[in-house]
Protein backbone atom coordinates (compact mmCIF):
# COMPACT_ATOMS: atom_id res chain seq x y z
CA UNK A 1 0.00 0.00 0.00
CA UNK A 2 1.28 3.47 -0.87
CA UNK A 3 1.19 6.12 1.36
CA UNK A 4 0.43 9.81 -0.59
CA UNK A 5 1.41 13.00 1.40
CA UNK A 6 -2.07 15.50 1.03
CA UNK A 7 0.15 18.37 2.47
CA UNK A 8 -1.98 21.25 3.80
CA UNK A 9 -4.89 20.25 2.57
CA UNK A 10 -7.55 21.12 4.99
CA UNK A 11 -11.47 20.84 5.01
CA UNK A 12 -14.39 23.24 6.20
CA UNK A 13 -14.46 24.30 10.06
CA UNK A 14 -16.82 22.01 11.59
CA UNK A 15 -19.01 23.28 14.13
CA UNK A 16 -18.55 24.55 17.69
CA UNK A 17 -18.71 22.83 20.28
CA UNK A 18 -21.03 22.81 23.58
CA UNK A 19 -19.32 25.64 25.58
CA UNK A 20 -17.83 23.35 29.24
CA UNK A 21 -18.42 23.66 32.65
CA UNK A 22 -16.85 26.50 35.13
CA UNK A 23 -13.68 25.84 36.88
CA UNK A 24 -13.08 26.20 40.29
CA UNK A 25 -12.43 29.85 41.95
CA UNK A 26 -9.07 31.01 42.07
CA UNK A 27 -7.28 31.97 44.71
CA UNK A 28 -7.37 35.78 45.62
CA UNK A 29 -4.53 37.59 44.20
CA UNK A 30 -2.20 40.62 46.13
CA UNK A 31 -3.76 43.42 47.15
CA UNK A 32 -2.26 46.51 45.15
CA UNK A 33 -0.94 49.78 46.22
CA UNK A 34 -3.15 52.19 48.07
CA UNK A 35 -3.84 55.23 45.69
CA UNK A 36 -3.17 59.11 46.72
CA UNK A 37 -5.39 60.39 49.55
CA UNK A 38 -8.22 62.80 48.26
CA UNK A 39 -9.36 66.34 48.74
CA UNK A 40 -10.69 66.91 51.86
CA UNK A 41 -14.54 67.63 52.15
CA UNK A 42 -16.08 71.24 52.94
CA UNK A 43 -16.37 72.93 56.20
CA UNK A 44 -19.28 71.31 57.88
CA UNK A 45 -22.12 74.03 59.55
CA UNK A 46 -21.10 75.71 62.93
CA UNK A 47 -22.39 74.08 66.23
CA UNK A 48 -24.22 75.71 68.65
CA UNK A 49 -21.41 77.34 71.89
CA UNK A 50 -21.53 74.91 74.68
CA UNK A 51 -23.13 76.19 77.57
CA UNK A 52 -20.66 75.01 80.00
CA UNK A 53 -18.25 72.03 81.81
CA UNK A 54 -21.12 69.96 84.08
CA UNK A 55 -19.83 68.48 86.79
CA UNK A 56 -21.01 64.90 87.40
CA UNK A 57 -20.96 64.92 90.98
CA UNK A 58 -23.88 67.29 91.24
CA UNK A 59 -25.01 68.27 87.89
CA UNK A 60 -24.08 72.12 87.95
CA UNK A 61 -22.43 73.79 85.48
CA UNK A 62 -19.05 75.19 85.78
CA UNK A 63 -16.69 77.71 84.42
CA UNK A 64 -13.27 76.37 82.54
CA UNK A 65 -10.18 78.58 82.20
CA UNK A 66 -6.51 77.49 80.26
CA UNK A 67 -3.50 79.12 80.36
CA UNK A 68 0.03 78.78 81.59
CA UNK A 69 1.19 78.88 84.75
CA UNK A 70 2.53 82.25 84.24
CA UNK A 71 -0.61 83.28 83.78
CA UNK A 72 -2.17 81.57 86.12
CA UNK A 73 0.50 82.96 88.97
CA UNK A 74 -0.86 86.45 88.13
CA UNK A 75 -4.57 86.13 89.07
CA UNK A 76 -4.65 87.36 92.26
CA UNK A 77 -7.94 86.24 92.86
CA UNK A 78 -9.23 82.34 92.31
CA UNK A 79 -12.69 81.47 91.48
CA UNK A 80 -13.70 77.87 93.11
CA UNK A 81 -16.05 77.34 90.92
CA UNK A 82 -13.39 77.91 87.97
CA UNK A 83 -11.90 74.61 86.45
CA UNK A 84 -8.20 75.64 86.16
CA UNK A 85 -6.15 73.93 83.34
CA UNK A 86 -2.01 74.76 82.85
CA UNK A 87 -1.03 74.13 79.74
Amino acid sequence: MARVNLGNIRGSQGPRGERGPVGPQGERGLSGAQGPQGLPGPQGVPGQPGTGILNIRNNVQCKLWVGTQSEYDSITTKDPNILYVIY
